[in-house]
């Protein structure tokens, strides 16, 4: 009781700013200073306690905050959704924007066409498969497959799509006659399984022609792959002390659509490298969390919201063949310069390194194909960013009549560019890709030019 009296008298004394001077002598004459702390600790609460109050405001703010926004982007990733409640597995499995396109633009019938003999269900797990599993930064050629294990796409780590039936070692045995190709995601096998490629079919066919000998035909077809980088990859190998027998190229489609040489990768790598030189030189928190925000559902919703007026599909102008920007003399004539360079280049260095080189002029849906229209309707559902394979309709034709004319064409350059021209049968799964039937003729023109031109000597294992 003393105390709490003595509390109030000083806390009074405190108040009326008495200073350090000693207070009067209350109940036993207790100095002022002791008395001073004594009060202060009857005080420290008070202040304590509005501490208190004010922290458990702001936290209260930021909780509701932190919930806001987690709310808000859990309703903009409903929003988002594309596919109804009875589609939720596809949705699961599906994450890429073409493939989503592909299910839910082309409808069940198109997808049946195009994959004859399979289910939707069939038809989705290999989509599925193949979705996510994107190529990893390589520094020789830019980029490549890693390694990738799934029921229907299956990559090995050094860059070829594994034959699931008989696929040769690694590296490969000298006794046996190995065969390296080298192209794009046609090569690769967009949209088919590992046993419906046309380099798998290649093995197939190359092994029936000739009975007895042990022929192993390895894929190292890349998504996006130019004669460039196929160039490069073959040296990369060569370079490791891995040589083959043969190596073939298949080119004719990319080479036109990224029709000034650049490899596909190099916008996103310029952009990586200004992304790193900022946080390599920016230390701000906001800078990164900035970087973080932009990455949210909320923000991609935002960013969909301002493009909500704009229609799904191309643009007229974006599908007319004859655009300029789809239809340039001169650069068509850079492709063909290039294309040769790297011929030349490759078959020179397959000579030097005792390996054969054929190269093979591609078939695409938009030459010589009776149901070319049928796939431009495809091409009109994936997007304004493929309208750029129209290129290839209005340079293809115009490279191979000069092609054929050069000499280097009958030691080693074949057309597969006419092999469509008498069927009604669909041969793609989208704009560019061959499907099981088309990835078969394609593997039967080569094996053909492969026994023409006797590129598999009679003395071979």
């Amino acid at each position: 009781m003393r105390l709490n009296v003595l509390a109030v008298h000083m806390a009074n004394s405190v108040k009326n700013c008495t200073g350090w001077r000693r207070a009067p002598f209350i109940e036993g004459m207790v100095p002022f200073r002791l008395t001073f702390w004594r009060a202060h600790k009857q005080m420290f609460p008070h202040i304590a306690q509005k501490i208190w109050q004010r922290f458990m405001v702001f936290s209260t703010i930021v909780v509701i905050t932190v919930c806001l926004f987690l709310v808000a982007n859990g309703v903009a990733r409903l929003l988002s959704k594309q596919f109804s409640p009875a589609q939720a597995e596809i949705e699961a499995r599906i994450q890429h924007h073409e493939v989503r396109t592909w299910v839910q633009n082309w409808g069940e019938n198109k997808l049946l066409r195009a994959y004859p003999g399979k289910t939707v269900a069939q038809i989705v797990s290999i989509l599925g498969d193949q979705t996510g599993n994107n190529p990893v930064y390589h520094p020789f050629f830019q980029f490549k497959m890693p390694a990738i294990s799934t029921a229907t796409f299956n990559y090995h780590e050094a860059g070829f799509r594994i034959n699931p039936v008989d696929q040769g070692s690694w590296p490969p045995q000298s006794d046996s006659i190995n065969v390296f190709i080298f192209g794009g995601s046609t090569t690769m096998g967009g949209g088919v399984p590992d046993d419906e490629t046309w380099p798998f079919f290649l093995q197939d066919e190359l092994r029936r022609r000739y009975p007895g000998k042990r022929i192993y035909v390895y894929n190292f077809g890349q998504r996006a792959f130019i004669s460039s980088q196929e160039k490069e990859y073959f040296q990369f190998l060569l370079l490791h002390d891995i040589k083959p027998h043969m190596v073939i190229f298949l080119d004719g489609l990319n080479d036109n659509i990224l029709w000034d040489g650049v490899p596909a990768w190099t916008p996103w790598l310029e952009k990586a490298a200004t992304i790193l030189q900022d946080l390599w030189t920016k230390d701000s928190i906001w800078f990164h969390l900035r970087l973080a925000l932009e990455k949210t559902p909320l923000a991609d919703l935002a960013r969909s919201v301002t493009k909500k007026g704009a229609s799904p599909f191309p643009k007229a102008e974006s599908l007319n063949a004859s655009s300029t920007q789809h239809n340039d003399a001169a650069r068509f004539d850079g492709v063909l310069a290039r294309y040769e360079r790297n011929m030349k280049a490759s078959k020179a260095v397959g000579d030097a390194f005792g390996v054969g080189t054929l190269f093979v002029w591609q078939p695409i849906p938009y030459y010589q194909y009776p149901l070319a229209n049928e796939v431009r309707d495809y091409l009109a559902v994936m997007g304004p960013n493929h309208a750029s394979v129209l290129r290839a309709m209005n340079g293809y034709q115009r490279e191979l009549g000069t092609l054929m004319n050069h000499s280097i064409v009958n030691r080693n350059f074949i057309s597969c560019a006419d092999i469509q021209k008498d069927t009604n049968e669909m041969l793609y799964v989208d704009h560019a890709h061959y499907n099981a039937h088309g990835n078969q003729l394609v593997a039967a023109c080569v094996a053909r030019a492969i026994e023409d031109k006797r590129l598999i000597p009679s003395s071979a294992q």
